[in-house]
């Protein structure tokens, strides 16, 4: 199995509004993890959803949630 990036959302009325990205951490030896992205849409910073958002990818990265997919995706 090959590892890739894991994507989390934040939606509001049904529209994506943010969302963060972890995966394998690429050029830094002895680190599991990297932090690969977290936008939000102007309108929404400041109301927490990159802290929820960061908030997740941190326990999916602490719980030891193993990032894999398959051949062919």
């Amino acid at each position: 199995m090959q590892e890739r990036e894991e994507v989390f959302v934040a939606e509001q009325g049904g529209e994506v509004v943010a969302f963060a990205s972890v995966g394998p951490a690429r050029d830094h030896p002895g680190y599991t993890h990297e932090l690969m992205t977290l936008y939000s849409l102007k309108r929404v910073q400041g109301r927490g959803m990159g802290r929820g958002l960061l908030d997740a990818v941190f326990n999916t990265v602490r719980a030891g949630v193993v990032i894999t997919s398959h051949s062919g995706y």
